[in-house]
């Protein structure tokens, strides 16, 4: 209301930005510490391991258990799971993630499932 008790007039409502086609993405890089990664090469691979992955965040050799996996960009940024697009042609792929740096990414960048 207005001094003169009239109705003050309101702004017209903020249109919606449009939505965009491009997923948004998680920033990979910015969790990799090159000391720490060199330090994790010096770790061998763990023994009765079936497979010899290792942390793409820092590193460290993981056991068979404890792999999460991350779809990656060829930029190096992590695609949501959701887009489940694996044949896009700026994919990477799918990489390991261990349980301490799991904990670094979002929920919607990783899959506890994706090889079982």
């Amino acid at each position: 209301m207005t001094s003169d008790n009239t109705p003050a007039e309101t702004a017209p409502a903020a249109e919606a930005p449009a939505p965009t086609s491009e997923p948004k993405m998680f920033d990979l890089q910015a969790l990799v510490n090159a000391k720490t990664w060199a330090r994790n090469d010096e770790l061998p691979d763990l023994k009765g391991s079936k497979n010899s992955n290792r942390c793409i965040v820092c590193n460290r050799p993981m056991r068979d258990d404890e792999v999460t996996w991350v779809h990656m960009s060829t930029g190096g940024d992590l695609f949501p799971i959701a887009l489940g697009n694996y044949d896009d042609v700026n994919s990477q792929g799918c990489f390991p993630v261990g349980n301490s740096c799991k904990k670094k990414i979002p929920a919607a960048y990783r899959d506890d499932t994706l090889f079982d």
